[in-house]
């Protein structure tokens, strides 16, 4: 598989909703950050649920792995990996449920494999992914991205023009994204006119 198809699917998988969401919220995370793992175990089927399906808003995550997390980039890479086979939601979910496990290793891989394993992804592809020069390089640019939006903690969430930080309580996070809604319907209104 050509890097230029890798990074295709492994940026799309990471992609949530329809092509008619008006607003994107962006998920600027770190797999071992535990106030992401707070928002995602608290709040993100809420979203799902009330924005996503609904296909008023699309969703994407963005890595940005911090220096103090040790294995943060490995998992990032590998989620991309698992991305490629289009199962980037349920293994980032898994890397979450799975965080206080990282506190008893020495090593990442072992945790990665088995995760991988669970969601029945190509074993082979998954570890050559891994090795590829591409996908370290799309999670270095996300961590650039994050950098230029002016991102420097995790988690973070660009809703439509807005900069959310922190884990955010659903109520809160919720009158973001309708904020950005009313804001995108009435820049569509005025560029009917």
């Amino acid at each position: 598989m050509s890097d230029s198809l890798i990074i295709a699917r492994a940026d799309h998988g990471r992609l949530m909703g329809r092509d008619t969401g008006v607003v994107w919220v962006v998920m600027i995370s770190d797999f071992q950050c535990p106030y992401c793992k707070q928002w995602h175990d608290a709040v993100l089927e809420s979203v799902k649920r009330d924005y996503v399906k609904s296909g008023r808003v699309r969703l994407a995550y963005l890595h940005l792995p911090l220096a103090q997390h040790k294995f943060s980039r490995a998992e990032a890479e590998a989620s991309m990996c698992a991305s490629v086979q289009n199962k980037f939601w349920p293994f980032a979910a898994g890397l979450f449920q799975r965080q206080g496990d990282l506190e008893k290793v020495s090593t990442v891989q072992p945790l990665l494999d088995s995760l991988a394993r669970s969601l029945s992804l190509d074993m082979d592809q998954f570890a050559r992914c891994q090795k590829r020069q591409a996908i370290r390089a799309l999670v270095e640019s996300d961590a650039q991205q994050a950098g230029r939006a002016g991102v420097r903690s995790t988690p973070s969430f660009l809703i439509g023009d807005f900069l959310v930080q922190g884990a955010v309580p659903y109520p809160d996070f919720r009158k973001a994204i309708d904020t950005a809604l009313v804001l995108a319907k009435k820049a569509k209104k005025g560029a009917v006119r």
